[in-house]
């Protein structure tokens, strides 16, 4: 991973979460598809496939064609992405801790 100038994620739903965070900790861009939407219990949900994505972190896609448009986008780019300051910034896990204790109302 730490090799890749970039990592491409195509799983529909969020569950790569930790997969993007790793590719992010070691400074790696990802390139993610982001279809919008998945069916449940025959029912249609709105959803990200990554949520947490950022322009320091990468860029979403949602189709083929734009996947090309977003990878020549990428080619432009790369060096403007930082995803492991981004991880610092807000992943660390005392930063994490801390969101969660005011999730549960520990602290203020």
């Amino acid at each position: 991973l730490r090799e890749c100038e970039a990592a491409v994620f195509l799983s529909p739903l969020e569950s790569q979460g930790i997969a993007l965070a790793e590719a992010w900790a070691v400074n790696v861009p990802t390139i993610v598809w982001n279809p919008g939407w998945f069916i449940y219990n025959k029912k249609t949900v709105s959803c990200s496939s990554a949520p947490y994505l950022t322009k320091e972190s990468g860029l979403l896609f949602n189709g083929s064609e734009e996947f090309i448009k977003v990878f020549e986008e990428w080619q432009k780019t790369k060096n403007c992405f930082n995803p492991r300051e981004w991880v610092l910034k807000n992943m660390t896990d005392e930063i994490s801790a801390m969101k969660l204790l005011k999730l549960t109302r520990f602290t203020t």
